[in-house]
């Protein structure tokens, strides 16, 4: 949360104690490895927070937690949007009946693409289930894929959408 927050220095420290009272394995790493992979990212260290990404979803895929190896995934996403994230995330789609773990497959699909409508699309959908911090970052994607795109008027439109899901959102930055 210190990381999201914009906070590097504090979320270090942070993460470096919980590291070192509770060296053992539990159901709650995967806060850890979120944790890591979100300092690595905000701090610019990308080859350590994709290491950490793929250590989550190794640590999840072992201990068989669809969900935590979908948060994992979608950490990894945010940093390196790619075809075998979108593909391990439709697997995992097809072994629940989560509604966020599918929604969360088409956002990778479209980000890997990069498919500037579909991702507008799987905006809306986070934002109907209330997944406000992914609509505004899958909103934010659209927008710049509809600049790159020069379709000017619905960049702009996916960018106020965008703000509009962020600011529903405490403390993110």
């Amino acid at each position: 949360a210190r990381a999201l927050c914009g906070e590097p220095d504090s979320a270090a420290v942070l993460l470096d104690e919980a590291q070192r009272i509770q060296p053992i394995g539990r159901h709650f790493d995967m806060s850890r490895h979120l944790a890591e992979i979100e300092l690595n990212r905000v701090v610019g260290r990308t080859a350590a927070a994709v290491h950490a990404a793929r250590a989550g979803v190794a640590w999840a895929q072992q201990a068989g937690m669809v969900g935590e190896e979908a948060q994992a995934l979608e950490a990894w996403l945010r940093i390196a949007p790619s075809h075998e994230i979108a593909a391990r995330l439709g697997e995992l789609a097809s072994l629940t009946d989560s509604e966020l773990v599918a929604c969360l497959a088409e956002y990778a699909r479209a980000a890997a693409d990069p498919d500037a409508d579909a991702l507008l699309a799987v905006s809306d959908r986070f934002g109907l289930m209330g997944a406000c911090w992914l609509a505004a970052e899958a909103a934010a994607a659209a927008a710049a894929g509809f600049e790159a795109g020069d379709r000017t008027r619905a960049a702009k439109s996916a960018a106020r959408k965008a703000t509009d899901y962020a600011e529903r959102c405490d403390g993110g930055r």
